[in-house]
């Protein structure tokens, strides 16, 4: 929780550096950088200046002669999958919110990149269903709203289903809530 307050979410790159520039992360916000972080992960990890966040999504199932329903990946089973390694461990989920662009502009560290818009990021994602938006470098601790953590062990006695149960929340007292922020969008 301290971490939380005192630096917020940092990307990879930033806490394996300790110490990022100005001019280092100019150079390191380009459309490569976010590809390589979308497509390549497992080879930019350590050096990412990128942090992957849910929203949610909307996929569509599609049926003959174009029907078909939309259902909703929520934002918090995508982020359960990955802070347990697919309810596999206990794991840390935060709640909070980042700023979007109406467009994609990857040199602006301040605007998360919300690579679920397919009309901006057309180009077939295998992991579009998880409803990414991604951030750029840091998000500030007051854009945090809470913290949680999740423990495997609180499973109903005699469960086998593979789930979670948050055990313990830590709300952020320096949150700053983004009512009142101009195109604000909502999670699924």
């Amino acid at each position: 929780m301290d971490l939380l307050l005192e630096r917020g979410l940092i990307c990879e790159w930033w806490r394996n550096a300790k110490t990022i520039t100005p001019t280092q992360v100019a150079a390191k916000l380009t459309d490569q950088a976010l590809e390589d972080h979308l497509d390549n992960y497992s080879a930019v990890h350590s050096t990412t200046p990128f942090i992957s966040l849910t929203a949610g999504v909307r996929m569509r199932t599609a049926r003959a002669r174009g029907y078909g329903t939309n259902r909703v990946v929520s934002a918090q089973r995508t982020a359960l999958t990955y802070a347990t390694r697919n309810y596999t461990t206990d794991g840390h989920i935060f709640a909070g919110w980042v700023p979007v662009l109406p467009h994609s502009d990857v040199a602006l560290q301040s605007f998360a990149e919300e690579v679920r818009d397919l009309n901006q990021y057309a180009p077939f994602r295998r992991f579009h269903g998880q409803g990414e938006v991604t951030a750029k470098i840091q998000v500030p601790t007051t854009q945090l709203a809470w913290l949680e953590r999740w423990d495997l062990t609180a499973r109903p006695p005699g469960s086998k289903a593979r789930r979670a149960r948050p055990v313990q929340q830590w709300l952020n007292p320096r949150f700053v809530a983004p009512d009142g922020h101009a195109a604000i969008r909502e999670v699924l």
